[in-house]
């Protein structure tokens, strides 16, 4: 799930330090990216992401440590480029089979029926108390829109993690392309999140497309 991840057991213990690196975030971003706030110009050298997968890619600061799902189905992003484990602050890029809830999560069921963005959001909102237990949901924007052509959900929300009651912000765009549910997500500590949001706007809007050739 875009909310849930394949680093899902280490973010609550990466959240506990958060606030301590909260003030090195910008700059951070502005070392590894080489990102000037004062001028709002960007002085960024690019790296190129291609997914194999699923055909998207996306460039990213080259300042930035990428680091592959292992299921194959996209990346995370960490403005950290010593990151070596998967808590946030990150961007997320990922595209999944668009499936209604199973009771063995192994299973695909590829011709089972989709459901909407609405459905899958609401879904992942139910995933994130059933299984990360947590509290505090605050659904601050789902606001329809398209992207590239196609259907598309923006959201924003915010919660409190169970083990730590530290706050956390995401937030997503969902895409629908042809059965496929492509998420584009920032995720970390509220002041990180808006910190992160230029460059996430940046990369979502000018430098993520859904349809590339892989030597592109």
């Amino acid at each position: 799930m875009p909310l849930r991840n394949n680093y899902a057991d280490s973010r609550e213990e990466e959240y506990a330090c958060v606030r301590l690196r909260g003030s090195m975030l910008a700059c951070a971003i502005a070392l590894g990216a080489g990102f000037s706030a004062a001028n709002q110009g960007p002085r960024v050298e690019w790296t190129h992401y291609a997914n194999a997968r699923w055909g998207f890619c996306v460039d990213y600061p080259s300042g930035w440590k990428a680091i592959a799902l292992t299921d194959g189905s996209g990346v995370t992003l960490h403005p950290y480029a010593a990151a070596d484990r998967g808590g946030g602050p990150y961007i997320s890029i990922s595209g999944l089979p668009d499936q209604p809830p199973v009771d063995n999560a192994n299973i695909v069921l590829d011709d089972s029926p989709p459901l909407n963005l609405a459905g899958n959001f609401s879904r992942a909102l139910d995933s994130l108390k059933q299984y990360d237990h947590a509290s505090h949901i605050h659904v601050l924007e789902k606001r329809p829109l398209q992207f590239e052509g196609f259907d598309a959900l923006s959201t924003s929300i915010r919660y409190r993690t169970a083990t730590h009651g530290t706050d956390v912000a995401n937030k997503t765009l969902w895409i629908n392309k042809e059965y496929i549910i492509f998420t584009a997500t920032l995720l970390g500590a509220p002041q990180e999140v808006h910190e992160l949001e230029p460059m996430y706007h940046e990369i979502v809007k000018h430098r993520f497309r859904l349809e590339c050739s892989l030597g592109n």
